[in-house]
């Protein structure tokens, strides 16, 4: 299964939308405690900014069924859908993102 990513401009910004519970790595995230729901992918966009592996700033308008990221430029926005390409579709990836992110006690749920 691959992701539908949707790439969004609008006046004032861009936004990458995607829903939940359609990734190829659900089960690995589920295996791992976590639900791979719209805010479980927030948190991980948010690690990764605050660790400096995306340019951002992003805000973000998520739910338990979608994840919602905009920008005020195009840039981060590609950026981070190359890398949501790679963590939705490869288990290896997601997992070791999840165990750094668990090392450096950062919370991957609210």
């Amino acid at each position: 299964m691959s992701v539908d990513f949707n790439h969004v401009e609008y006046i004032g910004g861009y936004s990458l939308i995607f829903e939940a519970f359609t990734t190829d790595v659900d089960q690995t995230i589920a295996d791992r405690g976590f639900s791979p729901m719209g805010y479980f992918w927030e948190r991980v966009v948010v690690y990764l900014w605050e660790c400096d592996r995306l340019n951002g700033p992003f805000s973000f308008d998520c739910s338990a069924d979608f994840f919602s990221a905009s920008s005020a430029e195009a840039e981060p926005i590609e950026q981070l859908k190359t890398t949501l390409e790679e963590l939705t579709s490869q288990p290896a990836a997601i997992t070791s993102l999840i165990d750094e992110a668990l090392d450096d006690d950062f919370e991957l749920e609210f």
